[in-house]
């Protein structure tokens, strides 16, 4: 996400605040979450920022959790018995899967 995606999604999605009460926005390290532009932007929307510590992402966030590791576990499993499998191209080399392959693998998952 680029800085001005971010600013947008905090003016349009995130504020303005409503019903005058602070609010807290929990962001991870990443270094568009942090500049003074997006720190302003969070201000004007009657907003405190307390920032995930580096490398704990993935502990603290739900959607890491619960969705994307399992996800990611089980997509990583599907792709090692692809690759496992050995087709080979034309030219000999292993086969790359095609994109309804990367699509298959990631139907399974659902």
């Amino acid at each position: 996400m680029t800085s001005e995606k971010f600013k947008e999604w905090l003016t349009k999605v995130w504020g303005p605040n409503t019903d005058d009460v602070r609010r807290l926005l929990v962001l991870d390290q990443a270094p568009i979450h942090k500049t003074q532009a997006a720190k302003d932007a969070i201000q004007e929307c009657d907003t405190d920022i307390v920032y995930v510590p580096a490398g704990c992402t993935s502990l603290l966030q739900p959607a890491d959790v619960f969705w994307n590791k399992p996800f990611k576990a089980n997509l990583r499993r599907t792709w090692e018995a692809f690759m496992r499998k050995g087709e080979k191209a034309p030219k000999g080399n292993l086969r790359k899967p095609s994109r309804q392959d990367v699509l298959d693998f990631v139907a399974e998952q659902g």
